[in-house]
């Protein structure tokens, strides 16, 4: 009787820890699949798309609608690598709240490239923030629209260059 009843406290010991061990490799392996807690680069886009063709349109910044501020990278900036894409979006004085499910991120060439779904896990609030952004070598521009809840839109454009890190 004895013999049963520590065979089976140890079976269950061992099962607790079983259960232990497999929910820390779970949480483990969550973490890192993820990306959370990761470096992990953002191409905003893919070479490809950066060798697509580019426009001499002229784009005209919208203001009607919420304030956008990029904060980073600074417009024309020279990079060498990964950035930080940060926006911000603020209710324009006496406008309507900003729906940010109105944000899109184009990628700006012939034919304009929606890259909103690749940013749309980084937004927090009214900020976009991409902690490490990166496109391919090379001249890039975007455009950042957003509109509240009366349609009001604004956009923003933005330069960089990517070069060649030394």
């Amino acid at each position: 009787m004895r013999q049963a009843f520590y065979k089976e406290v140890s079976m269950t010991i061992i099962s607790v820890r079983f259960r232990i061990v497999m929910f820390f490799v779970m949480v483990f392996l969550i973490i890192t699949t993820t990306g959370a807690f990761c470096d992990e680069s953002v191409f905003l886009v893919t070479v490809e798309e950066a060798a697509q063709p580019s426009t001499r349109a002229v784009f005209e910044e919208m203001n009607d609608g919420p304030m956008i501020s990029i904060v980073s990278p600074e417009n024309g900036a020279i990079l060498t690598g990964p950035f930080r894409l940060y926006i911000e979006v603020e209710k324009k004085e006496g406008g309507a709240e900003v729906l940010m499910d109105s944000l899109k991120v184009r990628y700006i060439k012939m034919v304009p490239i929606d890259i909103t779904n690749r940013v749309k896990e980084y937004i927090y609030d009214t900020n976009l923030d991409v902690p490490n952004a990166e496109f391919p070598v090379g001249d890039h521009r975007a455009e950042i629209y957003i509109e509240d809840a009366e349609g009001n839109a604004s956009s923003r454009l933005f330069h960089v260059k990517v070069v060649e890190a030394e």
